[in-house]
């Protein structure tokens, strides 16, 4: 980037000094040549039309840094863009970690609540039972009450 500003710089003095020259006035548009002509005058070049010429490469010059910046721009967005689907996508995953995790947990609560319950119906139905063989005389009567109550699960 910092090549592409030096570079459209350049240009921008290299028109100006252009510029100034086109101001000369019209006999400084000729120039003694060497002994091949036997020292002639010959006409120079048109130099607006040189300047003219070099304006517009600068233009363009200027133009396609312009693009280029833009376009170094836009695909440092979409580098951008990029990182922050990837740390979406990280932090997606990151959720669905914890979810899981807390689902597990759920799960482990809920066993861990169904087996304090079977064991408290275990406990109730053996007391029940205890009271039924009691009820009708004692501990010869275990297997009738067992028969006549059977467990709930």
């Amino acid at each position: 980037m910092r090549k592409l500003n030096t570079l459209a710089r350049s240009l921008q003095l290299l028109a100006a000094g252009l510029a100034v020259a086109c101001a000369l006035p019209a006999f400084a548009q000729t120039f003694q040549v060497a002994n091949s002509t036997a020292g002639s005058q010959v006409a120079a070049a048109p130099i607006s039309q040189i300047v003219a010429n070099l304006n517009a490469g600068i233009n363009n010059a200027q133009w396609t840094a312009t693009v280029a910046n833009n376009q170094a721009t836009y695909a440092t967005q979409v580098g951008n863009n990029a990182q922050a689907t990837a740390n979406w996508a990280g932090d997606v995953a990151n959720y669905a970690a914890n979810t899981a995790a807390d689902a597990w947990n759920r799960a482990n609560n809920a066993q861990a609540t169904a087996n304090a319950v079977a064991g408290r119906v275990d406990a109730t139905w053996n007391l029940a039972i205890a009271d039924c063989a009691l009820a009708l005389g004692g501990v010869q009567w275990i297997a009738y009450c067992q028969a006549v109550n059977p467990r709930p699960w």
